[in-house]
This record gives structure tokens, C-alpha cells and sequence, in this order.
């Protein structure tokens, strides 16, 4: 089953402001009885957070809104074209 695809009738986010960045660091430091800290990864792929603005009027407003609430159940991933890229 493939992703809900952000809405046609939003949108794109815009480009100015927008940040990624890691969701969480990705590396366990241990501390050893002798000798240096051993470093490793936590897992093998870490999600990326986006932080952006998008310019919407009030009936956009509630377009986000029932895309947020009803189609992702306020956790579902969805698809969309990179802001960044």
C-alpha cells in the first residue's frame, strides 16, 4: 500500500527557512574499565526532520487539517516532493 501524497490543492513548502537535520544522533558512546570510549551507531538509517513554513489561506487551513487528522491519523507517513531538492 503506497502513501497518502500531499494534498494538490495546498501548496508546496516554501524554500526559504527550511531546515533538515537528523532526527536524533545516531551514536552510543560507552565508557571501557581501560583505554578510550567505545563509539558506535545506534542503528543503521536515522529519519530526517524537516522544519518549514507553507503560506495557506482558511480554507487551505482546514484542507491541512482534515489531511492531517483524517487521512494521516496524526501519524501517518505521507509522500511529497523535497523542499530542499
Amino acid at each position: 500500500m503506497s502513501n497518502p501524497a500531499w494534498p494538490s490543492t495546498l501548496p508546496p513548502p516554501l524554500s526559504s527557512g527550511t531546515t533538515v537535520e537528523p532526527a536524533f544522533d545516531n551514536v552510543i558512546t560507552t565508557s571501557m574499565e581501560a583505554g578510550p570510549s567505545k563509539r558506535r551507531r545506534r542503528t543503521t538509517w536515522v529519519p530526517d526532520k524537516f522544519t518549514t513554513s507553507v503560506s495557506l489561506d482558511g480554507d487551505q487551513v482546514q484542507t491541512l487539517r482534515t489531511f492531517v487528522e483524517t487521512t494521516l491519523q496524526d501519524v501517518l507517513p505521507f509522500d511529497w516532493v523535497d523542499p530542499v531538492t
